[in-house]
């Protein structure tokens, strides 16, 4: 069965604010303010960034309540059988895929800092090819022919864009200082992005708990380390945050 026109039209979309979260997430670690002392200063907070992604995330919970008003929950809950009734809240598995969720994020805004936004959005096509292998090992997926095709590609393709990240290293520009480390904290990223999906899976979130409420839910968890970030970020030698 092929796709229809509004999920080719999600896939578009999908890839358009994709792409605008980068490239906005990019022009923010490029901004130059002036401090309290007259000296010039990027913004260069990725962890800053990550926890305001994080509380805009859990507004994602009032979108759930939104959508849960008025129901009747026993009703809801006859509708599901023995196989595939939910199962029970697990919060050690949903505090660990929120750690993650909130490591990979972090990885990927501080690897952003230090390279050019189309390198980082070429990178994080990484995702695919860890979730491919964790599924096959973990969750003993069978992968056929065309995902291994596609994963060939997705490797191939990291490789030239890795390959020039490395070679760009000698001319380096403000805007990416280190492209080659950059290059490996996104890839180190997308390995946590893989976990989390596949812990996702094993534990069948998506089945016990709509998307809003998992990521309402969880944004609270991956708060509190992202707090410790910020602190550090804020009394660091650097001092930029108060400059």
């Amino acid at each position: 069965m092929g796709m229809t026109v509004f999920q080719y039209s999600l896939a578009l979309g999908m890839l358009v604010t994709g792409s605008i979260n980068t490239l906005a997430s990019k022009m923010m670690f490029v901004t130059d303010a002036y401090g309290i002392r007259g000296e010039q200063h990027n913004f260069n907070h990725p962890f800053v960034a990550t926890l305001g992604m994080f509380v805009g995330e859990i507004m994602c919970m009032f979108v759930y309540l939104w959508t849960v008003r008025g129901s009747n929950i026993r009703k809801y809950a006859s509708e599901f059988d023995d196989e595939t009734r939910p199962r029970p809240f697990t919060r050690f598995l949903f505090g660990l895929t929120a750690g993650l969720d909130m490591v990979a994020t972090a990885l990927m805004n501080l690897g952003l800092t230090m390279m050019h936004a189309s390198v980082f959005q070429m990178l994080r096509g990484a995702v695919i090819v860890f979730t491919g292998l964790f599924s096959w090992l973990f969750l003993k997926r069978t992968l056929y022919q065309s995902h291994l095709l596609g994963i060939g590609l997705v490797v191939v393709g990291l490789a030239c864009v890795g390959l020039s990240s490395v070679l760009a290293e000698e001319e380096q520009d403000e805007n990416a200082s280190n492209p080659g480390l950059g290059a490996l904290i996104v890839i180190l990223a997308q390995i946590a992005t893989a976990g989390q999906m596949v812990i996702q899976r094993k534990s069948s979130f998506q089945i016990q708990r709509c998307a809003p409420s998992s990521r309402g839910l969880g944004r609270p968890l991956g708060l509190c380390p992202s707090f410790s970030h910020v602190g550090f970020l804020c009394t660091g030698s650097r001092g930029t945050t108060t400059g």
